[in-house]
């Protein structure tokens, strides 16, 4: 794939996030050493071991969650975190498990606060045996469509996560769905909604659209790559509520990469499970969603020159092979 040539790889980009993890503890562990009670040499081998080995998704999650306990200097969530981060062990290969509290022990309560910050309550709920086992087969046969089509991708995808968790919905008609979140404060991971993706090419479209996500998130994680500010919210190509700026660069760009890998796929298709006109109006809609987007973001968008240069190459990718805007 072509968008995102030049930006910073995935490896790089998660090098970098322990790099300033591993800072910011020592500084914590210099404001709370009252507190935290642990002598120089254990905070200097639990730092190290951050810098030095990947990590997962429960460390940044533990660590968002000691930062939040600090402002609101509940000290006992402080320790709690601090503990968890301290007895946490790398986290390299992808793994993929199911949402329940078998597969994730702890992690089952840990992860869903941080995702649904922003609606209140959680919509996973565990999925049944027989759903995830479908859900897992049409993911490994993504997994072996998209090392075929692009190697760069897969190599994106287990850069940008060591864990794939699948959940179901919900039933609970007061709280909203999703399909699949990402989110920088669970860096590592990634969670699917299995009842919303049934078809080989929408787990595909799930595994291209939740490493853009991560990948923006990595890139923005020190820089922003759009300054709008978040009490301004635009019309957006994914969604019928109006979202901020940053939201919808997010959904753009999504939608250029999914029609971009999607136009590959068609060129290709090394399998017979996705049909072609699956993937043209894939494409198709894909399309229309990123343009829509690149106008609102070229209207109003208050951009980054790195934001500025991914847009650029994702407009003359799609418009490349685009059947669906007026303006090719």
């Amino acid at each position: 794939m072509k968008i995102f040539d030049g930006a910073q790889h995935p490896d790089e980009i998660d090098t970098a996030l322990r790099a300033n993890l591993a800072q910011s503890l020592v500084h914590i562990a210099q404001t709370f050493s009252e507190l935290i009670n642990q002598s120089d040499d254990e905070i200097g081998e639990m730092v190290e071991r951050i810098k030095t080995t990947r990590q997962p998704a429960s460390m940044f999650a533990h660590y968002f969650n000691l930062v939040i306990a600090a402002q609101n200097g509940s000290t006992g969530q402080i320790l709690n975190h601090w503990d968890a981060m301290r007895n946490t062990s790398g986290g390299d290969g992808l793994s993929i498990c199911p949402f329940n509290k078998t597969a994730l022990g702890a992690n089952y309560d840990l992860f869903p606060p941080l995702l649904f910050s922003e609606v209140g309550q959680s919509p996973m709920i565990p999925p049944s045996d027989a759903d995830f086992e479908n859900f897992t087969s049409h993911l490994h046969q993504a997994f072996e469509i998209i090392k075929s089509t692009d190697a760069k991708l897969w190599d994106e995808i287990n850069g940008c996560f060591n864990l794939i968790c699948g959940s179901s919905k919900t039933k609970d008609p007061k709280i909203a769905g999703f399909g699949s979140v990402t989110s920088l404060m669970t860096w590592g991971a990634t969670f699917v909604n299995i009842d919303a993706h049934q078809t080989l090419l929408s787990v595909v479209n799930f595994l291209v659209h939740e490493t853009t996500h991560a990948r923006l998130f990595g890139l923005s994680f020190d820089n922003p790559l759009v300054f709008n500010p978040l009490d301004q919210n635009y019309s957006s190509p994914l969604r019928s509520d109006p979202r901020p700026m940053d939201g919808i660069y997010h959904a753009t760009i999504v939608c250029a990469r999914m029609a971009e890998f999607n136009h590959m796929l068609l060129k290709s298709n090394p399998l017979d499970a996705i049909t072609s006109d699956e993937l043209t109006q894939s494409i198709n809609k894909n399309s229309k969603r990123f343009f829509d987007g690149y106008d609102v973001i070229k209207a109003d968008g208050d951009m980054s020159p790195l934001a500025a240069q991914i847009l650029s190459d994702a407009y003359d990718v799609v418009r490349a092979f685009s059947m669906t805007d007026a303006r090719v």
